[in-house]
């Protein structure tokens, strides 16, 4: 996966394209998703992404088009899936949740 791509979700600063963003958590989540779920996925999908990238410099707050490269990335697995949900249920709001698992 491109790095600027990655960017888009480990800063919340697009570096590349908005639709991008939604491209990547389907991906990652193997099943598409509402794009009115996109904010809240896109965080509780954060402790995930840190698990899996350990380079400081992809979660740095700032736009940074220097920063270039691929990274292996795989979608996440059944079990992933669950513990993001259960972040994802947590700070939702209200009426808001549904699960495709």
């Amino acid at each position: 996966m491109n790095i600027q791509r990655i960017r888009n979700l480990t800063t919340g600063i697009i570096h590349t394209r908005q639709e991008h963003v939604q491209e990547d958590l389907e991906f990652l989540l193997s099943f598409e998703l509402p794009e009115t779920l996109i904010p809240e996925i896109a965080s509780a999908i954060m402790p995930w992404l840190r698990e899996k990238l350990q380079d400081d410099e992809l979660f740095e707050l700032k736009y940074d088009p220097n920063h270039q490269g691929e990274v292996t990335l795989h979608p996440l697995t059944k079990p992933e899936r669950e513990s993001l949900w259960k972040r994802y249920l947590n700070n939702c709001p209200r009426g808001h949740a549904t699960s495709n698992d």
